[in-house]
């Protein structure tokens, strides 16, 4: 947004659609911008940490005679326009002029669409007078030079709220994506990763709530026991009493709100309670500091856990200060624990590793020492150090947590299976795969003991190995592993999620380079269709299975479709400088070979090589190069089309050989190899060579 505009996005909407717009427009300022992002550039500028402030002309127009005028420059100084669609919004001669207004400006790229009820496109069936048609007109065709609606039609960049297509978190993600320039799938994915970092390190919301809540029950029963057994613990057990009983007499008020006698029947969102209990905090349990730090630091939780780091870093801070003034080493002790996590999640790695140590030297030294603690501020600080690049540290970290998780836990504990489970993924990252496997299968196995199959972190944990085994080219062991991941994930998330598109492409992946064609060509499809329908169309995971897919017609003959997948695939890499644009150029190469196309082929091929050679550099002469030999399949080719036989001959029984040893003696790229050697021993009439290359190509068929 330029420094010149006020707003960042202007709402319009129908005035019966006013609970949408209210939702929207808390849901629009409260979001927090994944740290990995914020600064980075995207397709209109920078990225921003906030979507602050946002217009919404009903709340905001002061009560003047020119209300016009007031919309027009509210209009001006925002750098977007959000349309509510609905048929209520389409009839409203209020949104039609508003969104005219903004295409007047010139901003016409800069509008942008969110359906919560109605059909679009429906009066394209049933005519204008569609009693269920959601896009106002004005939406839908050009403006002209003289600013009035032109007959060329547009198509809107709609996020679809309704509960049977994106529904209201993905359309709201979609939105937000267009907000910034950058990509639905990349917003959705950092969504998910920092999700999943806050599964493990929290647990869920509820439980950080909830849990609370029952803490102080059990604290205040013990503490009564406590007081019973022993007269000279009777202060103590009083005051933890006394504590406990306050603790939970604040939750049941607080959770008070959610009931519909008191809230008239509104939906209370988690953010609104939290809220609520902040307020609550400011001006409740003076003097009541170790009260005061416990519920902080749940609160605290909770809105890390929403994504609210910065709110989330004020709590945790004043949790730890409450602790100290209450004289509760324990509290402040947690309270610590939880501030370096949401500095670690919020991406603040450096000053995340100084708050570990501080936690680390009070669960060794100070008055609360204790194990658990001390494992707690190893992982953290191994996860720390090996966002900052320093694997021989974090490595070191793993270990101690795992030891001390051993000791406490035993060898089939949860906090075990985290432990094995970092570490493995640390010596994977360093290449150690034979060290790491047998980590990724003890948390693997301690898991599925204690979650059964049908668990988050049990998918995860086949993944990983899944992986492991891939990458250590072992493709037939991968497939098995991941195909026995995919109906976890698709039980865990649904048929139709991300993390499904994501394990259905590596099983697509595997089967393609074992010249499972057949099976690839279905297991990647449906990964392109998923991607399709959560990521935006630049988004630079549609590559992979884009590639593949062309791989799969290139070998079935399929030309004109290898071509179109291929130039979608080539847009994204170049856009996105992705890593795979060397594999694209390369596989562009080769259909251009076998269409008769030598100088694209030539053309593509040298920016493939130089692609490879500038990623890989000195790698390409060891563990990489047959990454270069799946290339010099199609130097080959073009050698032999030139008539250079014999050299083409040598080129390729030489890339045969290290694809091979890659891929085994079956597989996608060992077929094509000896397909061109055939095709050789024919040119040179060399019937020996014929029969041993008819022999082993019926040996290795690509089915």
């Amino acid at each position: 947004m330029t420094s010149e505009l006020r707003y960042r996005a202007f709402i319009s909407y129908s005035h019966r659609d006013k609970p949408w717009a209210d939702w929207l427009h808390r849901a629009l300022e409260s979001y927090s911008v994944p740290k990995a992002l914020v600064g980075t550039q995207g397709r209109v500028g920078p990225i921003p940490r906030r979507l602050f402030p946002i217009y919404r002309d009903r709340d905001e127009t002061p009560a003047i005679s020119d209300l016009q005028d007031y919309i027009k420059k509210a209009l001006a100084d925002s750098a977007a326009l959000i349309v509510i669609c609905s048929p209520s919004s389409r009839q409203s001669a209020w949104v039609s002029e508003e969104i005219l207004t903004f295409k007047r400006l010139g901003r016409e790229d800069r509008i942008f669409a969110i359906i919560v009820e109605g059909e679009p496109h429906d009066s394209d069936i049933t005519g204008d007078a569609s009693p269920s048609e959601c896009f106002p007109k004005a939406l839908l065709y050009r403006i002209g030079p003289d600013g009035e609606l032109t007959n060329q039609r547009l198509e809107p960049a709609a996020a679809d709220a309704r509960s049977h297509a994106d529904g209201k978190e993905n359309a709201k993600l979609k939105l937000i994506a267009g907000l910034l320039g950058t990509d639905f799938g990349n917003l959705k994915q950092r969504d998910l990763e920092a999700a999943r970092r806050r599964t493990r390190i929290y647990g869920a919301i509820a439980v950080a709530m909830a849990g609370l809540a029952v803490v102080a029950t059990v604290a205040g029963i013990l503490a009564y026991q406590n007081a019973l057994r022993a007269e000279k613990a009777t202060k103590a057990a009083v005051t933890q009493a006394r504590t406990a009983e306050r603790t939970s007499d604040f939750m049941v008020d607080l959770f008070s709100i959610a009931d519909p006698e008191k809230n008239r029947g509104r939906t209370i969102t988690a953010r609104e309670m939290l809220d609520r209990g902040v307020i609550k905090l400011r001006s409740g349990l003076s003097g009541e500091d170790v009260v005061r730090s416990n519920l902080l630091r749940a609160m605290g939780q909770a809105y890390s856990g929403l994504g609210l780091y910065p709110k989330a870093d004020t709590l945790l801070q004043a949790a730890a200060s409450a602790a100290q003034r209450g004289g509760s080493p324990d509290a402040h002790l947690k309270a610590l624990l939880a501030l370096a996590s949401n500095t670690y999640i919020d991406g603040h790695y450096a000053k995340a590793v100084e708050l570990y140590k501080r936690a680390l030297n009070e669960a060794q030294h100070g008055p609360a020492a204790n194990e658990e603690a001390v494992a707690s501020a190893y992982l953290g600080l191994g996860d720390s150090v090996s966002e900052l690049n320093q694997a021989r540290d974090a490595e070191a970290y793993y270990r101690k947590a795992l030891a001390i998780d051993l000791r406490l836990h035993g060898a089939g504990g949860a906090a075990t299976a985290d432990a094995y489970n970092a570490l493995g993924t640390q010596l994977f990252l360093e290449s150690k795969l034979a060290e790491a496997e047998p980590l990724f299968r003890r948390a693997l196995a301690i898991r599925v003991s204690l979650y059964g199959y049908r668990h988050a972190d049990v998918a995860a944990s086949l993944s990983n190995l899944g992986t492991l085994e891939y990458d250590a080219g072992r493709y037939s062991e991968a497939e098995a592993t991941w195909t026995k991941a995919y109906p976890i994930y698709q039980a865990v998330y649904g048929k139709e999620h991300p993390e499904v598109a994501t394990i259905l492409n590596n099983i697509g992946r595997v089967q393609l380079v074992r010249g499972e064609i057949v099976s690839a060509k279905q297991s990647l499809t449906g990964t392109l269709a998923l991607d399709r329908k959560f990521r935006d169309p630049d988004d630079d995971d549609l590559i992979l299975p884009l590639n593949s897919l062309a791989m799969i017609a290139i070998a079935q003959g399929d030309y004109p479709n290898a071509a179109t997948l291929l130039s979608e695939a080539l847009r994204i890499a170049r856009l996105r400088h992705h890593w795979m644009l060397n594999q694209v150029l390369g596989n562009l190469a080769d259909l251009n070979e076998r269409t008769g196309d030598k100088a694209s082929a030539r053309m593509n091929l040298d920016l493939a090589q130089a692609e490879l050679k500038t990623q890989y550099g000195a790698l390409l002469a060891g563990k990489e190069r047959w990454r270069a030999a799946v290339l010099d399949l199609v130097e080959a080719a073009l050698m032999r089309d030139a008539g250079q036989l014999e050299p083409a001959q040598r080129s390729l029984l030489a890339s045969l050989a290290v694809l091979q040893e890659r891929f085994g003696p079956q597989g996608l790229f060992t077929h094509r190899a000896e397909e061109l050697l055939l095709e050789i021993a024919r040119s040179q009439r060399d019937l020996a060579g014929q029969k041993k290359y008819r022999t082993l190509l019926a040996a290795n068929p690509l089915r």
